[in-house]
């Protein structure tokens, strides 16, 4: 794959171009919105977590929404004081793969009003109608891709 569409303009700090994160393109600025937006219509589907606080908080927001398009990974910052609207139209638009989306989307629509227009495909629900008895996310990768993943890693503690 060559050099995406703006691309380059959505590489905007170091901390996340290492080696362990070269693929990760931060995005926190509206030229950066602007380019996901086009590479989001231009996706098949989209892969979609949330970070979220509800736990210490009178409210509940979304503090973090990851995407996956293929090989491109994306981490947009919705406290950046971004207007998502744009973003969240072309994100309605597309089928979405989750691992327990129901917390993602319900924290999705209270914080942003996001509402999906297509399908939705959540791993975990796949897993239980499977009768597989480990259902997390590592757990998964493990058994299905033979990927081997560190909790730690996969929650940034390591």
């Amino acid at each position: 794959m060559g050099e995406l569409p703006g691309l380059g303009q959505m590489k905007e700090i170091d901390s996340l171009n290492t080696p362990e994160s070269e693929n990760y393109v931060y995005v926190r600025k509206r030229a950066a919105l602007e380019a996901l937006i086009e590479r989001i219509g231009a996706a098949e589907k989209v892969g979609l977590d949330t970070e979220a606080d509800s736990l210490h908080n009178y409210f509940e927001k979304v503090c973090l929404i990851q995407l996956s398009l293929r090989d491109e990974h994306y981490i947009v910052d919705p406290l950046a004081g971004l207007e998502l609207g744009g973003f969240l139209e072309a994100l309605a638009e597309k089928p979405l793969i989750l691992h327990g989306g129901d917390y993602d989307l319900r924290m999705m629509r209270a914080s942003t009003g996001f509402r999906t227009r297509r399908e939705v495909f959540d791993t975990m629900i796949a897993a239980q109608l499977l009768g597989i008895e480990q259902i997390g996310l590592a757990a998964l990768l493990e058994m299905v891709a033979a990927v081997k993943a560190k909790v730690e890693k996969l929650l940034g503690l390591r």
